[in-house]
């Protein structure tokens, strides 16, 4: 069975380790927040777990270019296709 963390210990962006919920401090520091024991297998479930749920594609708008064509009026005419070199 996966463990779940406690809300306010997922709040901390907490890490499960053989001895408990782990958070890093600035300066690199690590704490124990919630001690508790955890297996080898459970952790590799958390983390497996964490992955699928980041990975998962996000919808994607499609903008398409409108179907309907215009006519070009005299100043864009005068500006694509009357060019002197």
């Amino acid at each position: 069975m996966a463990i779940k963390a406690p809300k306010w210990v997922a709040n901390m962006k907490a890490v499960p380790t053989y001895s408990g919920w782990m958070v890093t401090k600035p300066k690199g520091k690590q704490e124990i927040v919630k001690a508790a024991r955890f297996s080898a297998e459970q952790i590799a479930e958390w983390y497996a777990a964490q992955n699928t749920a980041a990975h998962k594609p996000a919808p994607q708008m499609l903008n398409e270019a409108p179907s309907v064509e215009r006519t070009l009026n005299s100043l864009e005419m005068s500006h694509h296709y009357d060019e002197e070199f």
